[in-house]
């Protein structure tokens, strides 16, 4: 029995013996083992509930930029103007109940953009919200995107009041809508 070697610990199973008894790494695992919970968690929330986090902590992507502002929707048919020419750019998610409609969208109704939309003031660049209850079509021919955009674009996510809506009508042609929205609070 002198010949035979015994087997002595491998560098492996010594390491592997001190992480077992470390405290500082049973922390560490705990740790990432929360983190990762917390994590998918929230990954599996709905939009709707991970907005709050915007509440606690709002984006400074839009610090100092109004929340009140125009946006360009679409066309409605030159000939029937209670209908859209081309699908607009926002759906209505709550109709107002305001019985008179004019057009197919209306003060009062909730909208949600389909795409993000830039939001407009003119003359935003020299006057800031001097122009924002007035419509585009109201003061300018042509927005030029450096003088009239506030810099915020209107997220898909959430939900806006339609506080006016402007039609410009011009002989011949489609008829251009412009709606003045803010967030709706009860997002």
């Amino acid at each position: 029995m002198a010949g035979v070697k015994q087997d002595k610990d491998t560098r492996v199973d010594i390491w592997l013996r001190w992480l077992k008894n470390n405290p500082i790494t049973s922390v560490v695992i705990v740790a990432a083992i929360s983190i990762g919970a917390a994590g998918s968690f929230y990954k599996n929330l709905p939009d709707e509930w991970k907005c709050v986090k915007c509440l606690i902590w709002p984006s400074p992507q839009y610090a100092g930029l109004p929340n009140n502002g125009w946006v360009y929707v679409g066309y409605l048919q030159k000939d029937d103007v209670k209908h859209w020419a081309q699908p607009s750019k926002v759906d209505i998610v709550t109709m107002s109940d305001a019985p008179d409609r004019s057009y197919p969208i209306r003060a009062g109704d909730i909208v949600r953009p389909k795409m993000p939309l830039p939001q407009v003031i003119i003359g935003f660049a020299d006057t800031k919200e001097a122009n924002v209850l007035r419509s585009p079509p109201e003061l300018v021919g042509v927005i030029d995107p450096k003088k009239d955009y506030t810099g915020r674009m209107l997220d898909t996510k959430t939900s806006y009041l339609v506080n006016d809506v402007s039609v410009a009508a011009f002989p011949d042609h489609d008829a251009v809508v412009w709606l003045r929205l803010t967030p709706w609070a009860a997002n």
